[in-house]
């Protein structure tokens, strides 16, 4: 936030998120207005991929794509799911209902797909849960479940890094060799994401204290594991003689969860992405977090700013603080003052 403020203090409140190795403005934005506009299209987005593939099938699986960008979109808040609306209603209902004492017949537990604790659903949208309609829920106000072998899923993408033989292959195609040195031996896009979602298990576990539904062995066939997801969610529910609310993302899921028995909804991703719209400053923060950590790394393009989110030394409590690395360049507007009152916020921290 801190980088934000700069940059809105500095008389030129514009500027640009562009991702280098493709040479790719994402969107631009500004600090007066709060605003995110021209974002780029589907068709844009994969023409400069397709320019930028390296002779590599790592790398080149590996580099970006125009779901990735759209995900982060929708983890920042600034794209919801389509029937966002309809759901909160739901969820909202459901707590009413919670606090009369009876009201249920059975207790509650809501559940979480794979793909939505990607997409930081307890953590980042249910805040927004009713606050169009100041009737907010908390997260905190349900019973929650979370599947073994949901958390297997993403923990078995934590595998994959860049190899010096992989630096050397991005240097050749993409330049910016310096900014490519700082990815010796750290996390790949995949290992990334998945770190990122290891986080909101942790706020689950912690901060809403999840509830353990163990799951038969993992197997290496999506679908099949998908279906074992449901089985360990529909045995939860017969040992604590409860209702599972499954919540997904993906269709699939809703039949394996009705065929058990389970309650599910389905959270629509959007089809659709908006070219331009307002964004509150603290999702404009996590938006600028997601894409560098997806990406690895992006450029503030009018600031002298490059913004890592892996490097080398990158440790677990940087990625438990959401932790950036920035570069900024010597002759930066906002250099000298972002210095200082980086110093002022450590100190603040410091004495809390």
């Amino acid at each position: 936030m801190i980088l934000i403020n700069e940059v809105y203090l500095s008389k030129k409140s514009a500027f640009s998120i562009k991702y280098p190795f493709y040479n790719l403005i994402l969107f631009n934005t500004d600090t007066s207005t709060y605003e995110v506009r021209d974002i780029v299209t589907e068709m844009d987005f994969n023409k400069a991929r397709d320019r930028h593939i390296p002779e590599s099938d790592f790398l080149s699986g590996d580099l970006p794509r125009f779901t990735d960008f759209r995900d982060c979109l929708i983890t920042s808040t600034f794209l919801p799911f389509e029937n966002f609306d309809f759901l909160s209603e739901k969820l909202i209902d459901l707590a009413d209902t919670i606090k009369i004492p009876g009201g249920r017949a059975k207790p509650l537990y809501l559940a979480l797909d794979t793909n939505l604790i990607y997409l930081k659903f307890f953590s980042r949208f249910f805040p927004q849960i009713g606050k169009n309609k100041e009737k907010n829920i908390s997260a905190i106000n349900f019973r929650i479940a979370l599947s073994d072998l949901v958390k297997e899923e993403i923990d078995a993408n934590i595998k994959y890094k860049y190899r010096a033989s992989n630096l050397k292959k991005m240097k050749k195609k993409f330049g910016y060799e310096s900014i490519v040195d700082e990815l010796f031996n750290c996390s790949a896009r995949k290992s990334r994401i998945a770190k990122s979602a290891e986080n909101e298990i942790k706020y689950m576990m912690s901060e809403l204290e999840a509830e353990r539904a163990e799951s038969d062995d993992y197997k290496k066939d999506k679908e099949e594991r998908d279906r074992l997801i449901a089985k360990s969610y529909s045995k939860f529910e017969k040992e604590r003689n409860g209702e599972v609310l499954l919540l997904t993302a993906d269709e699939d899921m809703t039949y394996h969860a009705n065929n058990l028995g389970l309650l599910s909804e389905i959270l629509l991703i959007p089809h659709d992405i908006v070219l331009e719209g307002n964004i509150e400053p603290c999702h404009l923060v996590n938006l600028i977090y997601d894409i560098a950590l997806t990406f690895g790394v992006i450029q503030l393009s009018g600031t002298g700013v490059t913004v890592f989110g892996e490097w080398k030394g990158k440790g677990l409590d940087d990625y438990n603080k959401e932790h950036l690395r920035l570069w900024i360049e010597k002759d930066s507007r906002i250099l000298r003052d972002f210095e200082r009152d980086l110093r002022i916020a450590k100190g603040i921290d410091e004495l809390s």
